[in-house]
């Protein structure tokens, strides 16, 4: 995730004007003033070239392997050795191609902060939610694992008509650092008194 911190309205760097238009008309939409912070998440370009780079790379290897691993011995000492190494690689594949096509599902997601609202961007689409219409902010715990247990993933802006924008925390929070976005966000629903739980 990238950051680009806002200035004032009328002041140098970030205004509203930078916004992409749909997001812009979002924005205007629900009266949500003017532009704070703004996260934008991976491109889905990237990640999937990245994916499929690295499946095409374990597919190369485990294309090389292959004769190794298939005429080998299964009484040698490295029988076992080569057909793990060679499952590494197929498990790599399958990972590589699987962030790949995440990629092209999801799209790139961003993420709006405005005085009065925030408006979450994925590929044409556009969800504003004015703090007025928000009942809560709910903490997002991790709860996949017995490590990870009670850990902060993010936080979930819900609305009264049961609309809701997940934003996740970045990946240097989730490790114990600061989240400036996210900061703002929190700070913004308390000083229009939206309870955060």
């Amino acid at each position: 995730m990238t950051f680009h911190a806002a200035n004032p309205p009328g002041g140098p760097g970030l205004t509203t004007e930078n916004a992409p238009v749909e997001v812009r008309a979002a924005a205007e939409s629900r009266g949500l003033g003017h532009l704070v912070d703004v996260r934008h998440g991976a491109s889905a370009r990237q990640t999937l070239l990245a994916g499929w780079g690295i499946a095409g790379t374990c597919l190369v290897v485990a294309l090389a392997l292959w004769p190794v691993v298939s005429n080998e011995d299964p009484l040698s000492a490295s029988y076992g050795f080569m057909h793990a190494v060679y499952r590494a690689v197929v498990v790599g594949i399958v990972i590589g191609l699987a962030v790949g096509i995440r990629a092209l599902v999801t799209g790139r997601q961003s993420y709006y902060l405005y005085a009065e609202g925030v408006v979450h961007a994925r590929r044409s689409n556009c969800r504003a939610l004015a703090w007025h219409d928000v009942v809560r902010v709910a903490t997002i715990h991790d709860r996949r694992s017995d490590s990870g247990a009670g850990k902060v993933l993010g936080y979930r802006v819900e609305a009264t008509d049961g609309a809701k924008i997940s934003v996740p925390l970045s990946r240097q929070a989730r490790q114990g650092g600061r989240d400036p976005f996210v900061d703002r966000l929190l700070d913004s629903a308390r000083a229009h008194n939206r309870p955060i739980a």
